[in-house]
């Protein structure tokens, strides 16, 4: 069997998150820094392998996934979705061409979804990595 060896070396070391938060309105949030942004960002001495993730609008609006670096510049649009409420499944081809996933984050980038439009407590959305120590 083959298949991708950078994912077959981190799973003997990695650990799977899915960085999943539902309803952003209510009690502490940690992933939804307001009611139109969902951030997943690297912890401090981490490093991610983005493999992707969902989004689930429970109100009508467009939505942009892109990934940002530590100095919050745009390095990769990973999701471009017109006004809806269809889920989101990122990375989108449109968006990445070519680009080979896993794609590596260091301690303080982040996935950034933003949504056109204030959602409520039926909304969510995740971001599947695997991390390692840095």
């Amino acid at each position: 069997m083959s298949g991708n060896p950078i994912v077959a070396e981190l799973l003997t070391v990695a650990r799977k998150l899915d960085n999943y938060e539902i309803d952003p309105v209510g009690g502490l949030k940690v992933l939804w820094t307001d009611t139109t942004h969902y951030n997943a960002v690297v912890p401090a001495g981490k490093r991610w392998f983005l493999f992707g993730g969902y989004g689930a609008r429970d109100v009508v609006a467009t939505a942009k996934i892109y990934c940002f670096n530590l100095n919050d510049k745009l390095v990769l649009k990973l999701g471009d979705f017109a006004a809806g409420a269809a889920g989101l499944w990122y990375p989108t081809t449109a968006e990445t061409g070519n680009i080979v996933f896993p794609y590596p984050l260091d301690a303080g980038e982040y996935v950034q979804i933003l949504f056109s439009v204030a959602q409520t407590a039926g909304a969510y959305a995740t971001c599947f990595v695997l991390e390692v120590d840095a």
